[in-house]
């Protein structure tokens, strides 16, 4: 979806992150890989995408988008409602 984008992980908490098991693979992985993932605008100019990884993670990350970069603002782990719509989602639209 954003491959050709640069990404911007400045603003993650690293360590949370660590802590919780997430890598920036993963992450840059669910921003290229739609057919993992669903898209929510959010407002304010700030998107949303939540989706599994390959190891089965369900994360949600928070950016914005300036020229050709994804600016990161948050990872976090979805709620059971958001990953429900995710997974409804999918299935409907298979």
């Amino acid at each position: 979806m954003f491959e050709s984008y640069e990404v911007d992980f400045g603003k993650v908490n690293l360590n949370w992150a660590h802590n919780v098991r997430i890598e920036l693979e993963e992450l840059n992985e669910l921003l290229e890989l739609s057919a993992q993932a669903w898209l929510y605008i959010s407002e304010g100019g700030e998107y949303e995408i939540t989706g599994y990884t390959k190891l089965h993670k369900f994360v949600t990350v928070t950016f914005t988008l300036t020229e050709h970069t994804v600016v990161v603002e948050s990872v976090n782990l979805p709620s059971y409602g958001r990953i429900r719509e995710v997974v409804i989602n999918q299935f409907l639209a298979a």
